[in-house]
């Protein structure tokens, strides 16, 4: 191919205007220097690489079957919530962003860079269920890690909501990335004890976690 053939249509950066034919020099090349192109050279050290870029994400629930594992029936997918990934991409360079679960209590951090993340769940500010909404400052976090399915179990940690560190290389797409909750049994305010004795008092409720 001589310096200005290209099939593809498009143009090279230098082209042959006095149209010699290829090992000979043109007007425009500086053979035996650095940059100069000669026709009759070749130089085998420009490189390249190319990377596939990762996900990391999926799902938050409420525990209404108290199992600390999604997919019962009675379980409800939580919007609203509140998704915080940080961590240091492969450049060293700090990630910091934030989401919001959707009406399935889905998220999906995308075009991530290969690196180490970790995520952090805020319920606080849930939007739906709509019943649910009104307690979201008293949800806890269920047991994490429960049983052997890490598709099914909650990965945040009972007490910060932070999960442990997921390493990501190129193309990887990381969905088991989970948070569970559940309304703690909390007794009415408006409670009348049945026996008063010197220093304790008897309570009795009956609980429903269904909202």
């Amino acid at each position: 191919m001589g310096d200005s053939e290209n099939a593809d249509g498009h143009d090279f950066t230098i082209t042959d205007v006095t149209a010699l034919p290829t090992s000979e020099n043109s007007l425009l090349d500086s053979p035996n220097t650095v940059g100069g192109f000669p026709d009759n050279q070749n130089d085998q050290t420009i490189d390249f690489g190319i990377l596939q870029l990762a996900e990391l994400g999926d799902f938050t629930w409420l525990d209404i079957d108290n199992n600390n594992l999604q997919g019962g029936s009675d379980d409800l997918p939580m919007a609203g919530v509140k998704v915080l990934l940080s961590g240091t991409d492969n450049l060293g360079r700090l990630v910091d962003t934030m989401l919001l679960t959707d009406a399935n209590g889905a998220y999906l951090f995308g075009g991530l860079w290969p690196g180490t993340y970790c995520v952090t769940f805020d319920f606080s500010m849930v939007t739906a269920p709509a019943e649910i909404a009104e307690f979201a400052p008293l949800l806890e976090f269920v047991v994490a890690n429960t049983g052997s399915n890490d598709g099914a179990d909650s990965d945040a940690d009972e007490s910060t909501g932070k999960t442990g560190n997921y390493t990501l290389e190129s193309g990887s797409s990381e969905l088991t990335v989970d948070a569970g909750v559940r309304i703690p049994c909390l007794p009415p305010s408006d409670l009348e004890a049945s026996m008063v004795m010197i220093n304790t008092a008897t309570l009795s409720w009956e609980v429903n976690n269904h909202p």
